[in-house]
């Protein structure tokens, strides 16, 4: 783990800054993503490695560098509202850089702003300056060191330490809050899976980045490219840099990719991080149910030396018509019922999935398989199926049928989430 508050131990680093006149940085991201976590918590590091100035106001900040989501054009409109919204605060002659997914998936909106991707740290280190490389720092964060500024519409609320974007990801939970308040056994359950689902109370560990996946609706591969597996050796040893009482989410845009350019797997590692540290806390922070479903007997077996505390796998249908039109390659009740055999063997482990609502071809029955999924799983996330590089779809009716479709969705939600909490 890198100390931000005692850098001084870093290899390389005199003391003195590296540059004649240190700059004040603010570092932002989206906090709904693990690994925008991670590289945010490395890009503070960094910062500060190389004698610059962590600031957290937005009027001190010489350079705002903003890691930014770009997945969904939702997702980027955001984004660039909080541009907007630093623009706005920012001293006059201040230097804005977005970094990460947007500038990989649509630079084109990003006028106006240094963007930098994935694939450009050399001009991001060109930039700052100083002598330490950001990728001789560990892929791996203690807790949560990225603090946050409420700046833009819509943009993040701190409440109890955990982070949520928007008034909308509380949607599903209005219900659940009401009984949580007059119930202390519902609001001690909804607290610990909203820490799940908030990537509160852990530590994060980078195991690689890209898919193989070449999903119809998905613009990972185009900021991320093809997998590219971190070593063992290499993970292990930035595990040992994380406190050994802290659970630990393993990141990766596909964790069933893991290994697939190093002649390994996912089980692969598990075992050696098993072996390596019996009984750990793990998250799996997004694991394709087509990974599931063929590593399951090998994977279930690895499960054992370790304690999964919670996995995403994001089922994104329940209806294998709409999955096939998706380019997703796995039968939704094969992956169903290998859940159920993951929950027999580890009741405790949260399980968190993501629906699309309104993909193309998906009518009432298609839908309705999907609502018959939520029970399956602790928590699922919902999206509107937006063409990648678009808003949404155009057509009127189009809009008000899955508005419709994600207002029963919440509904239901509400109803089974507190129901759930109910029983325990």
């Amino acid at each position: 783990m890198i100390d931000l508050l005692a850098l001084e131990e870093l290899p390389g680093y005199p003391g003195d800054p590296k540059r004649e006149k240190p700059m004040r940085v603010l570092v932002d991201t989206n906090h709904r993503c693990a690994g925008n976590n991670l590289w945010s918590a490395r890009l503070a590091a960094w910062v500060r490695a190389n004698g610059h100035e962590l600031v957290w106001e937005v009027e001190q900040a010489e350079v705002l560098l903003l890691n930014a989501c770009g997945v969904t054009h939702e997702a980027q409109d955001h984004e660039l509202a909080l541009v907007e919204a630093y623009r706005r605060r920012l001293p006059g002659g201040s230097k804005i850089v977005v970094f990460g997914c947007l500038p990989g998936i649509a630079p084109e909106r990003l006028r106006g702003v240094e963007a930098i991707g994935f694939a450009e740290t050399a001009r991001l280190e060109a930039l700052l300056g100083g002598t330490v490389p950001l990728e001789s720092l560990p892929a791996a964060s203690a807790g949560a060191p990225i603090e946050t500024l409420k700046t833009a519409k819509d943009g993040h609320l701190r409440a109890e330490g955990l982070l949520v974007d928007g008034w909308r990801s509380r949607l599903p939970f209005l219900l659940p809050s009401l009984l949580a308040y007059a119930l202390p056994r519902v609001r001690s359950r909804l607290d610990r899976l909203l820490v799940e689902l908030a990537l509160g109370g852990r530590a994060h560990l980078e195991i690689g980045s890209g898919c193989s996946a070449r999903c119809s609706y998905c613009l990972i591969r185009k900021a991320k490219g093809k997998v590219r597996s971190r070593s063992i050796e290499t993970i292990l040893h930035d595990l040992d840099t994380l406190p050994p009482e802290e659970p630990v989410a393993l990141v990766a845009d596909d964790c069933g990719s893991y290994g697939q350019d190093l002649g390994l797997d996912l089980v692969h590692l598990l075992e050696a991080i098993g072996k390596h540290r019996p009984g750990i806390a793990l998250d799996l922070t997004y694991l394709n149910p087509a990974a599931l479903l063929t590593l399951e007997a090998r994977l279930f077996v690895a499960l054992r030396s370790v304690r999964l505390r919670s996995a995403v796998i994001p089922l994104q249908s329940g209806s294998a018509t709409v999955l096939k039109g998706m380019r997703r390659d796995y039968d939704p009740n094969e992956v169903l019922a290998s859940l159920h055999r993951l929950r027999a063997l580890h009741p405790e482990t949260v399980l968190v999935s993501h629906l699309i609502i309104g993909f193309p071809g998906e009518g009432w029955r298609e839908f309705f398989r999907s609502v018959a999924t939520l029970p399956s799983y602790d928590f699922t996330a919902v999206f509107a199926y937006a063409p990648p590089g678009r808003a949404s779809t155009h057509h009127p009716w189009d809009r008000c049928r899955v508005f419709g479709r994600l207002a029963f969705l919440t509904l239901v939600q509400n109803l089974w989430y507190s129901l759930r909490l109910l029983r325990g």
